[in-house]
């Protein structure tokens, strides 16, 4: 289907041979009124026409179609071409597309909305019968919301000044607790990509949760006082503490010249606990310089020493919130990374938030990278309690530690992470490297 809007009017278009419809378009033309037309130019590629586009105004055109996506061993694949065709950059800025019906619950649903202009956007609805497990893009960066196992919501923006690249999607369908799937290509007679995806379920369950020892050291220097950077950094910790489970033992650390601890031991994460944790909080103050390296020092001796009667049957992470400025002790990016890189002989995860713009970032996403986290940032005037629920909702929710690959028969190299990270609720493994031919 084929419409174009004259304000809040809607107009259809009507389906006629291709001679018959370029020659009433012409006639439109010709008589100064305002029309519309939609050909198939052959290769999956469409031709639209419309007339006249004022200056300085907009034209909204709706191209509507159903599509059957292929689907191979759970794994479907959705591709809409951007990067053949038209450029990006020959569209005025248009108003946000009309949504389209819902689909039926009872089949899969794709339902893409493009808006065009100085930059391209997209909005994606999956709906299916079947649970959804992984979702990816290696095309584009997704921000995804997930409603329930059977539906979600995505989403996409590029600058339309860049080369434009065809979207593709790929999501699979399972079941089961954990979906797979993998991906390959290979060339006649050369080694092989490989890329494996590995999902957890939507929905939690408790007992599939695992138990974990979280250390949270935030940092109270004289730096965090500026721009209000020490609120947002306690209201971040705030919420980490709200959402631990009642099984989960924890402890903080605050740091400027010297460590401040919450208990010489860690504390359970019951009501009780989480109201000391409140209260320390709430003393807080910014004042001092930044010992990063310190801090994290005294983080991973307290979590060797928590976990050494223990090993294997807890998670152990450390969260360090900062702005990530080091002025006091070891203040060298590069030795930081190292010192902790000596220490961290047992791999306690340590995942890094930093709070506004001038955060050195190559420290903080060193340290999360080499430790087996993940790294969060804020920013000025960005949305705090979005990204901090994102943040902690990785953090709170270990689905799989230590995960280990048997690749079989398949003779694997160059295998990214070199390190296979755990796996978090609402996220999801991703493992790219290369295969030898014949495997």
């Amino acid at each position: 289907e084929f419409a174009m809007w004259e304000g809040d009017q809607r107009l259809v278009g009507e389906v006629r041979s291709r001679d018959e419809a370029r020659q009433i378009y012409d006639n439109i033309v010709r008589s100064r009124r305002d029309p519309a037309l939609l050909e198939y130019a052959g290769k999956n590629l469409f031709q639209a026409s419309v007339f006249p586009i004022q200056p300085h105004s907009d034209k909204k055109i709706e191209l509507s179609y159903s599509q059957i996506l292929a689907g191979e061993n759970g794994t479907v694949v959705y591709r809409y071409p951007m990067g053949t065709g038209w450029r990006a950059n020959h569209f005025a800025p248009n108003p946000p597309p009309r949504p389209l019906p819902r689909g039926r619950r009872n089949e899969q649903s794709v339902q893409p909305h493009l808006a065009m202009g100085r930059s391209i956007s997209a909005r994606i609805e999956i709906i299916s019968s079947v649970p959804l497990k992984g979702i990816y893009s290696p095309s584009h960066e997704l921000e995804i919301k997930r409603d329930g196992e059977r539906k979600a919501k995505i989403s996409f923006e590029t600058s339309a000044s860049a080369e434009q690249k065809d979207f593709q999607l790929f999501y699979n369908l399972s079941a089961q607790d954990f979906g797979a799937s993998l991906l390959t290509y290979r060339e006649p007679g050369k080694d092989g990509y490989f890329m494996l995806l590995v999902s957890p379920k939507a929905e939690l369950d408790d007992r599939i949760v695992a138990a974990k020892d979280v250390i949270f050291v935030l940092d109270t220097s004289g730096s965090m006082s500026e721009n209000a950077k020490i609120e947002k950094a306690k209201a971040a910790l705030r919420h980490g503490v709200n959402t631990l489970n009642a099984k989960d033992r924890f402890n903080i650390i605050s740091f400027a010249g010297e460590d401040h601890l919450l208990s010489e031991s860690m504390v359970q994460g019951s009501d009780a606990g989480k109201r000391q944790a409140l209260e320390f909080i709430d003393q807080m103050k910014a004042t001092g310089g930044t010992n990063i390296n310190d801090a994290l020092l005294s983080a991973l001796k307290q979590a060797n020493q928590s976990g050494k009667f223990e090993s294997g049957k807890r998670t152990q992470m450390i969260v360090l919130i900062t702005d990530g400025q080091p002025t006091v002790g070891e203040t060298q990016p590069k030795r930081i990374l190292e010192n902790i890189r000596q220490v961290n002989k047992s791999q306690i995860r340590l995942f890094t938030f930093g709070v506004v713009f001038d955060v050195i970032t190559a420290l903080l996403d060193g340290l999360a990278n080499e430790n087996r986290g993940t790294v969060g940032y804020i920013e000025p005037n960005e949305d705090l309690e979005v990204k901090v629920s994102s943040f902690f909702s990785k953090v709170n929710h270990p689905v799989l530690s230590d995960v280990k690959i048997n690749w079989g028969r398949a003779q694997t190299d160059l295998v990214y992470p070199r390190i296979t990270p755990d796996i978090f609720h609402g996220s999801q493994l991703v493992l790219v490297g290369r295969y030898r031919s014949g495997t």
